[in-house]
């Protein structure tokens, strides 16, 4: 341990972007995944209702198709604005650019417990170093 030099502070807070990049890119291809989930969702769901024979149940089955169909859409909205806010978020975080994103986004993910709350912990922990503001304020 004495022979080892401690990396300075540029090298640090560039290894710890990279890693942050890194994690944002698979936050995003996890969101991307609830779209496809959102599409099956809306895609098999539907499918047994129109399986019943009693006019009573049909009815029933068709009062929900608007519960049905807005989860399902909302499932496939959710995706594409979280892939593309985490896809943002680590392009920002790998080209050092769009400072106030990252910060929203590393706010927004604390919701997504309990990985994105330790990512988004970690992202805003990062984000407030001086040398990092520093960084972002010149790219």
């Amino acid at each position: 341990m004495q022979g080892e030099a401690l990396p300075d502070s540029t090298q640090r807070d560039s290894g710890h972007l990279k890693i942050l990049a890194i994690f944002y890119y698979i936050f995003s291809a996890l969101s991307a995944l609830l779209i496809i989930l959102g599409i099956l969702y809306l895609l098999f769901i539907p499918t047994p209702i129109q399986n019943y024979n009693d006019a009573a149940e049909v009815a029933s089955a068709q009062a929900a198709d608007p519960i049905i169909y807005g989860v399902g859409s909302g499932l496939i909205i959710g995706g594409i604005i979280g892939a593309l806010l985490y896809f943002f978020a680590a392009r920002g975080l790998a080209t050092y650019r769009n400072r106030g994103l990252v910060i929203l986004v590393a706010i927004l993910s604390l919701f997504s417990v309990p990985l994105g709350t330790i990512l988004g912990i970690f992202t805003l922990v990062v984000i407030s170093r001086a040398s990092v503001k520093a960084r972002f304020g010149a790219g």
